[in-house]
């Protein structure tokens, strides 16, 4: 979920430094306006497989419920 957070921070700083965007980055991503951008996870279509791999299993951290992040299907304990 970070590399995504990031990714989603990238987009919005390259769509804001070109102007297409007005406003505080942080603020962007706290009102989820990248998953406009970016709808699918981070690993879509990057050519191994057309969707993340993985999913939740017993003992992982729940689920997101926010717009973007909801469609993650990986994660990891810590």
């Amino acid at each position: 979920m970070d590399m995504h957070k990031l990714a989603e921070r990238t987009i919005l700083s390259g769509l804001k430094d070109l102007g297409c965007l007005n406003g505080d980055v942080n603020e962007m991503q706290a009102k989820r306006i990248g998953f406009i951008f970016m709808p699918h996870g981070l690993g879509h279509l990057i050519g191994l497989d057309v969707h993340d791999v993985g999913g939740y299993l017993p003992g992982c951290p729940e689920r997101s419920t926010l717009p973007g992040l909801k469609s993650l299907r990986t994660s990891r304990t810590m």
